[in-house]
């Protein structure tokens, strides 16, 4: 992902975190936009970027989520680390492998939080399970439909600069 367009992701992540926890409180404890942003800034395949992306996704969501102040930053860090070596090493062009990183990614970042508060916070309070398969889930497939919807559009885009050109030179 460009920095122009992960900086213009992260904003749309941040008005639609706050306009739904503003409409329906419980979107964002059932979905996480910040790990949806983190993921597909990790599909790039840029090590570096998964690292920049997944910290500062981590800490914008740390910032409204009002949780110990880094457990999403770290979280997110790991997460977008390793999907851009999955990225590298494996081909997830495809529905099957792109769900099934989604939904391992999805799946270490809420396991990753819950070690962190249970062993490193000492924070007694677990999780409701139903609640962390549904973010699982529920960002899984909203990452999905997003690099679907953005691999789409870049197709057209592309087709659609092919076309002018073709255009330019019969006239």
């Amino acid at each position: 992902m460009r920095p122009r367009t992960f900086v213009l992701s992260l904003l749309a992540a941040i008005l639609f975190h706050l306009a739904a926890a503003r409409l329906f409180p419980v979107v964002p404890r059932a979905l996480d936009v910040f790990l949806v942003v983190t993921i597909l800034n990790g599909l790039s395949g840029n090590s570096l970027a998964g690292l920049l992306g997944g910290l500062l996704c981590g800490l914008t969501l740390d910032t409204f989520s009002g949780a110990a102040y880094g457990l999403h930053g770290f979280a997110n860090t790991l997460v977008g680390y390793v999907t851009a070596r999955v990225a590298q090493r494996l081909v997830t062009r495809g529905v099957g492998g792109l769900l099934v990183v989604l939904v391992g990614a999805a799946a270490l970042q809420q396991t990753l939080l819950i070690v962190f508060s249970v062993f490193v916070l000492s924070d007694g309070n677990l999780p409701d399970p139903l609640w962390v398969g549904l973010r699982v889930v529920t960002s899984s497939l909203t990452g999905l439909a997003l690099y679907k919807l953005s691999q789409r559009s870049r197709i057209r885009l592309e087709e659609n600069r092919r076309n002018r050109r073709a255009r330019l030179r019969l006239e």
